[in-house]
């Protein structure tokens, strides 16, 4: 799926100056050969396009950070369920009997994303009571053992990253009320989302209650005010476009054109991302045509590499110069590339790299050309 990167640009203006070619007189012999250089174009531009939709980015204490927003999700339980020995006594006006629930609720992340390193994170879990029975269950000064767990765990590992919990004879949660207990997250490694664990151990009501099993309690589980320093993305063919364009005054063309020996384009980027993956460069009259396919609209130099640093030179033809001088002022450059994440992780996953806020690629591209002075 073809994705447009943002970026954050530093564009430099790109121009050759060659205006002593025009401006001097030149011998007409002897010949000899000048070589000119100059930048075309030279920005840089964040991976912010690489994102799942469900990450931003957001400036939290002057630093740049990502946040997660991913819907809540919730669960109802009938009181047939969450109490077994209640679906017989329906409808009787008894004492509820004893009994112990557990279940989940998984708040997972979308399959692109593989993992979060979470500064900070809260999660905000909400536990209504529709029964007509304190859930809690009636005070007691000799049992204060948790009779309401909540345990925050990491999806992908198992591992606990907190808890909290309701007691018999300091706490309670009578009909129609709700616990809003929020969870704490810090500086861990999140693999695949978060699992929030609910478990009751319930010893009974002590007043008689009419038994009702199509009443319900809810839990409902949301992610809130992440603070992420990096994230591991599936990475696997994302395809990113762009381009500059170039001011370059028709008397330099014309110049080269009439002088031409040779010529060529050097292409570098530099970048810190944990992925490989190729470029194409296209340069047409305008931006509509950049990558159209059509040798008349544009000139199109392939398989280019994404290593960073690595050095790249194209050459460029008369011919294709001569195309380049029937272009206006200004003219487009583009580049597009398609990358490929280097990591496995959990699960079997392949195609990961880890991204921070603050990872930023810078490409540039010169023009070298040799001419033919004098003669």
């Amino acid at each position: 799926m073809s994705q447009t990167l943002g970026f954050v640009r530093a564009t430099l203006a790109a121009g050759f100056v060659l205006g002593s070619l025009a401006a001097c007189d030149v011998p007409e012999a002897p010949e000899w050969e000048i070589v000119a250089r100059a930048p075309v174009s030279t920005d840089t531009f964040t991976w912010i396009d690489f994102l799942p939709p469900t990450v931003d980015t957001v400036t939290a204490d002057g630093r740049l950070v990502f946040v997660l927003n991913i819907p809540q999700d919730s669960i109802t339980y009938r009181l047939g369920r969450v109490c077994p020995p209640c679906v017989a006594l329906h409808g009787d006006t008894v004492r509820i009997p004893p009994f112990e629930f557990a279940d989940s609720i998984d708040v997972r992340f979308p399959p692109n994303l593989a993992a979060i390193g979470v500064q900070q994170a809260t999660l905000r879990a909400d536990v209504e009571n529709g029964l007509n029975f304190d859930l809690v269950g009636p005070p007691s000064q000799s049992d204060t053992l948790p009779t309401l767990v909540l345990v925050l765990r990491d999806l992908g590992t198992g591992a606990t990253l907190d808890s909290l919990s309701l007691q018999r004879g300091a706490d309670s949660l009578p009909a129609g009320s709700r616990w809003l207990p929020e969870l704490s997250i810090s500086n861990t490694e999140i693999v695949d989302g978060v699992r929030v664990v609910l478990r009751v151990t319930h010893p009974g009501s002590e007043r008689l209650v009419e038994v009702d099993t199509m009443r319900v309690a809810a839990l409902l589980a949301k992610l809130d005010q992440t603070q992420i320093a990096e994230i591991t993305i599936v990475l696997n063919g994302a395809r990113w476009e762009d381009d500059d364009p170039v001011r370059w005054d028709q008397q330099t063309r014309d110049e080269i054109v009439e002088r031409f020996r040779d010529a060529d384009l050097t292409a570098v980027v530099f970048h810190d991302l944990e992925a490989t993956g190729n470029l194409e460069l296209s340069i047409a009259a305008t931006r509509e045509q950049l990558f159209s396919g059509d040798p008349l609209d544009e000139l199109r130099f392939a398989n280019l590499d994404l290593t960073s640093g690595l050095v790249q030179t194209v050459e460029l033809t008369l011919g294709q110069f001569e195309q380049i001088a029937t272009f206006p002022d200004p003219f487009y450059v583009g580049y597009r590339g398609v990358a490929y994440g280097t990591h496995s992780g959990l699960g079997g996953r392949v195609k990961l790299t880890r991204i921070r806020p603050d990872q930023f690629v810078v490409w540039r591209l010169r023009f070298r050309t040799r001419l033919q002075v004098g003669g």
